[in-house]
């Protein structure tokens, strides 16, 4: 029986802390949800700990096993804010997905063995228990079975169905209107979410739940019956089972505890003696904008709740000495286990078939009233003097420690407190669980705080203590060094920073080199992450230290077995070697890509640019830039990112295409890597902060969750640099403003951060409702959207006035002849390809195109050029490019007159490189000689459909029918 304390992801560029909790009987309790999060569980199968034997020499390997998303049965939430929910909906969406499959394969399996077609067939007898359990009799089966009876086959279906578990989520208030919000873009009608908000205690909740507590009941498109407990069954080998009692619980308890406090916000107003309004289509008000302008700050006050947590596990049970068993002669067999259940046992003596009676007590070691974790989440010192008072965390300190606490600060001698509390009550009751370790989730300034550590030493010196420090600001996240964090300081998503590091030195120009570490050069370098600190008592007392533990991504730390409770060394390690770079370098020459490379581009001269310099000496057309910051398809990958693109004009500022999850974090890299490598911390702040405020406007293709959850953040921290006389105009579908505008009401940090423009306003044919901002912003002259098959409210999108000219996107959808119309002459055509030619049939039951479906578009739109991206991570790496169809003839790639180039996370393309980026391909290959096969897709399913979707495919204009669109 084991349990653990996992970290998952600290607070860096890309990602947000988060921490997993792994109960003795294998449920996950996740705290904290960010962007990433999937993500980070699919690298925590990668590697650290001891290097790895493979050929990749550098790697490490995190822990002996990974971690499945669907094995989370609970979320818990400490705040609302993109930093801990920015994840959950496409969390939901995976685990409502997996749980669906396994319904259909449970389904299966019960179709078979009600046909006798499971094991064989098997008997008449055997046969007629299979239909019985098919139609849900309830009758007894009497027949004889060798591996089965009726009752254990009935528990067997208990068992799965048990496994098909919906999920907890637990957060402050608010929690449930974030979930009911995201109705307007997903739904799972058979996927239960129970939704608890605010105070909670998990060990009264069945009883709340047969009294329908109104505070925290179950939710699901509204109201859902609560699940009733179930009996559970544990199997042994051989096929047998038995019974859990009921009662019987192994995982973790929690209680929550919720604190609201005050924020104070500023926020600078502009006002205007002269200005052109334009009319807000979406909700009938009226944009002004200014234009000779002067600022007012204003403050305003917002009520927050932070929420923490304790949870405990069952009681442990003593540990059976068997030595002592065996030296009172009990027999080996049911004996033992009566013992181990506490019983007294009476059996004859083997020896001398005397009577002997032993108690449990004398053979099993006293049992453990089980442990705890707490998990601390402290954003402001107001939050901290209800901490303090706190009787969930008053229970669980050492009382002397507390009493002499409380006297140092009132400047008094603590002898007398010291004295009176040891005997009253010098540690915990007896019968109380034990605290193991905090997980503190506070800013560095608030942790360091001399209350904060006086508050820390009131548990006690054998106490452990890991901090997860939540930056404050954008300065605090964007400086953050190895000394600030160390390993946290990294981005905990190795593959995707590998894979790009090693496309750099196929060509810098086209990838540019992303740095490991987060921070830059003027910091000082203090405590690695991972090793303990004994901080002192910064009021200079001589309180006792605190021995703390600075949190960093896999770290392990054990709770069960009780001997090895602490840190686990082994996960305490980098998850890049010292010498990254080197290793990396020589991996891709040895590939021989870098060499294959410099003859493809060796006829290439990237023709300087003499335009007007800038103010930063830079010329307005090397401004212009295409990023890309997520290339793959909804389904999380370690290789690649969800859909985001930054297209930055001459002026640059920029728009985004699409905003996937984790767009800003992967932005910020890149961004990065156009720095001076020395460069200090102020300038990379410089830079970042002109980035953020230079993203005029995002385009929306579609409402599917993978191409706009990273909206949250960035309105969040652009709102938080900028005023709000300058918004975002956010061009989306309208269903996307009504999830925002729900948002807004529990996170009123992105309030007025954007100006809604409903795609269906900016049609080809209409004029475009914010077409003059988008002008004086961007130089953008047309952006038109046109309708696309794939779900309700997809659109393309064309843009003209940008850096590459014509710009056209495609979304995710099927080919589409309007799309090609309207794009027509397009300079540079962005096209989703999520399936390789030959799956035509997958592409027409999921509503993607494939490559070659793309190419055509191309050649329809007389397109210059096609960069194609979306790729099914089916190929995590490059898909296959064999042949196109033009007039129903096949035509190899390069018989193209187009140059055509497929889309890497952190890639970056100008108006002059996009031809270089396609012959580079070639080479790129060589980086990835076999293709994966990341996800497992459902050949069955796949099967059944391939004949009907077929036959629509000769339909003409079925993908304009209503019930398609």
């Amino acid at each position: 029986m084991t349990s653990s304390l996992r970290i998952l992801t600290a607070s860096t560029l890309d990602s947000n802390p988060s921490l997993l909790l792994i109960a003795a009987d294998g449920s996950k309790t996740l705290v904290n949800c960010g962007e990433g999060c999937q993500r980070s569980f699919l690298e925590s199968g990668a590697s650290s700990g001891a290097p790895s034997t493979s050929t990749n020499t550098h790697a490490y390997t995190y822990t002996s096993t990974s971690v499945r998303v669907s094995s989370v049965h609970r979320i818990c939430l400490t705040h609302i804010g993109h930093d801990a929910l920015g994840g959950l909906p496409g969390m939901i969406l995976t685990t409502a997905d997996v749980a669906e499959s396994a319904a259909r394969d449970f389904q299966r399996r019960m179709t078979k063995e009600a046909n006798g077609t499971l094991g064989g067939g098997g008997n008449d007898s055997r046969k007629r228990k299979d239909l019985s359990l098919a139609d849900g009799n309830n009758r007894s089966y009497n027949g004889n079975d060798n591996d089965y009876s009726r009752e254990e086959q009935d528990r067997e279906r208990d068992r799965e169905r048990e496994e098909l578990a919906d999920l907890e989520i637990i957060g402050p208030q608010g929690t449930k209107d974030f979930l009911h919000s995201l109705r307007h873009f997903m739904r799972r009608d058979r996927f239960k979410i129970h939704a608890r908000e605010g105070t909670f205690d998990s060990s009264t909740c069945h009883r709340a739940d047969s009294t329908n507590n109104d505070s925290n009941s179950d939710i699901d498109r509204g109201n859902i019956p609560p699940r009733k407990k179930k009996k559970k069954t544990k199997h042994k080998k051989g096929g047998n089972s038995r019974h859990r009692d009921v009662h019987e619980d192994v995982g973790f308890h929690v209680k929550t505890l919720p604190i609201n406090y005050q924020l104070t916000t500023s926020a600078t107003t502009t006002s205007s003696t002269s200005s052109s309004t334009t009319e807000n289509h979406n909700d009938d008000t009226i944009q002004t904008i200014p234009t000779n302008t002067s600022t007012n700050t204003t403050t305003t006050n917002i009520t927050k709740q932070a929420q923490s947590y304790l949870f405990t596990t069952p009681p442990i049970p003593g540990k059976f000495l068997i030595e002592k068993a065996r030296q009172k002669r009990v027999p080996p067999g049911p004996l033992y286990a009566q013992l181990k259940a506490g019983k007294t046992v009476t059996f004859a003596d083997p020896t001398n078939g005397e009577e002997r009676t032993v108690r449990s007590e004398e053979v099993v070691e006293k049992a453990s009233p089980g442990v705890a974790v707490a998990v601390v989440y402290c954003p402001v010192l107001e939050v901290l003097g209800k901490l303090r008072e706190a009787e969930m965390f008053c229970a669980l300190e050492r009382k002397g420690t507390r009493d002499d606490d409380e006297a140092t600060e009132k400047g008094e001698s603590s002898t007398n407190a010291s004295t009176t509390a040891n005997t009253t009550k010098a540690t915990m009751a007896t019968n109380s669980v034990e605290l193991d370790v905090i997980v503190h989730l506070t800013p560095k300034s608030i942790y360091h705080h001399p209350s904060y550590q006086s508050w820390c030493r009131r548990f006690g010196n054998r106490v452990d203590h890991i901090t997860l420090h939540v930056p404050e600001t954008l300065e605090a996240r964007t400086s953050s060094s190895p000394s600030d964090g160390g390993r946290g300081a990294v981005s905990p998503f190795c593959s995707a920073m590998r894979g790009g590091i090693r496309r750099s030195f196929v060509s810098d120009e086209i990838f540019p080199r992303l740095r490991l570490q987060d921070g830059m050069t003027d910091e000082k370098v203090t405590t690695p992450a991972g090793e303990r600190n004994d901080t002192d008592h910064l009021d200079g007392s001589n309180a006792e230290t605190i021995a703390t533990i600075e949190g960093c991504p896999m770290m392990e730390y054990h709770l069960i077995p009780r001997a090895k409770r602490g840190l686990n060394e082994s996960t305490n390690r980098s998850p890049y070697a010292t010498n990254e770079m080197e290793v990396l370098e020589t991996e891709v020459i040895r590939t021989g890509a870098v060499t294959l490379a410099k003859e493809l581009i060796s006829t290439d001269h990237i023709e300087s640019n003499n335009d007007t310099k800038t103010d930063t000496g830079e010329t307005d057309a090397k401004l212009g830039e295409l990023i890309f910051s997520g290339t793959g398809s909804a389904i999380p990958c370690k290789h690649r990112n969800v859909t985001g693109m930054y297209l930055r004009m001459n002026n640059g500022n920029a728009i985004l295409l699409d905003a996937g999850e984790g767009t800003v974090g992967q932005l910020i890299h890149s961004w990065k890597s156009s720095l001076p490598s020395q460069c200090t911390s102020q300038t990379a702040i410089e830079e970042y902060r002109s980035r953020l405020r230079g993203i005029k406007a995002v385009w929306i293709s579609h409402p599917h969750a993978d191409h706009h959850l990273g909206l949250l953040r960035l309105l969040s921290e652009r709102n938080a640099i900028c005023s709000q006389n300058d918004p975002i105009v956010l061009m989306a579908p309208p269903n996307m403003f009504a999830f925002l505008s729900e948002y807004a009401s529990i996170a009123p940090e992105i309030h007025r951060g954007y100006i809604a423009v409903d795609c269906r306003d900016m049609m080809h044919g209409k004029i475009h409702p914010m077409g003059r901002k988008l002008y004086e912003d961007l130089g953008v002259t047309n952006c038109m959207s046109v309708p696309v098959a794939h779900c309700p409210y997809s659109f393309a999108v064309v843009i003209d006035g940008t850096s590459f000219g014509r710009v056209a996107y495609s979304g995710d959808c099927r080919p589409s002849n309007r799309f090609a119309d309207v794009g027509f002459g397009t300079d540079l055509l962005i096209h989703e390809a999520t399936f390789e030619d030959g799956m035509e049939e997958e592409a027409v039951m999921k509503r993607h195109s494939t490559v070659g479906e793309a190419m055509d578009i191309a050649r329809r739109m007389k397109a210059k050029a096609l960069m194609l991206t979306h790729f099914s991570q089916r190929y995590p790496k490059i898909p296959p490019l064999k042949r196109s169809i033009q007039n129903g003839e096949c035509s190899t790639s390069e018989d193209d007159e187009f140059p055509i180039a497929f889309a890497f996370d952190f890639m970056r393309v100008r108006p002059n490189t996009v031809s270089t980026a396609a012959k580079l391909t070639p080479a790129l290959r060589l980086l990835y000689p076999g293709e994966g096969d990341d996800d497992v897709m459902d050949a069955e399913l796949l099967k059944e459909g391939k004949d009907s979707v077929k036959e629509l495919m000769n339909v003409p204009g079925v993908f304009a029918a209503k019930g398609i669109l």
